[in-house]
């Protein structure tokens, strides 16, 4: 079964990754606050130490983060996911980080070519804990520049 990352689990992301907890997929987590992180741990989630290492830890990568701005700041950063994202993953942004980033994105991942995702949900926090959610695909890069 494929393993997911989760990083970002505050209001919304907390919901998403204790609903995909739920539906038996192995976690790796990674928020901020590592407080946010534990009702996942006592699910049998393990915690990183930095997105990369989620990233490079999953098969599919979730963030749910405040704005456009934490989004690029947690892809593209020191330790960023795309430090560690693997060749044949897949990277998915909640909410949309916007054009520029998104291309920013997926330029910055040189040859790992994982594809990148952003979404838009509607309802979301509602949906959040049902596992209900309607998505939108906002953009869709292929993160590869070797």
């Amino acid at each position: 079964m494929e393993t997911v990352g989760f990083i970002g689990l505050g209001n919304m992301g907390g919901g998403m990754s204790a609903n995909i907890q739920r539906a038996g997929y192995p976690m790796i987590v990674y928020d901020l606050r590592e407080e946010a992180a534990l009702p996942l741990l006592e699910g049998g989630a393990r915690l990183a130490n930095t997105p990369a290492e989620v990233a490079a830890a999953s098969d599919v990568t979730f963030t749910s983060l405040p704005g456009p701005y934490e989004v690029e700041a947690v892809s593209t950063g020191a330790e960023g996911v795309l430090e560690g994202i693997r060749p044949g993953s897949v990277y998915i942004a909640f909410p949309p980080a916007g054009p520029r980033s998104s291309e920013r994105s997926s330029r910055s991942s040189g040859p790992r070519a994982a594809t990148y995702w952003t979404l838009r949900s509607a309802a979301a926090r509602r949906a959040r804990h049902r596992a209900t959610w309607r998505l939108w695909w906002a953009e869709t890069a292929r993160c590869s520049t070797g």
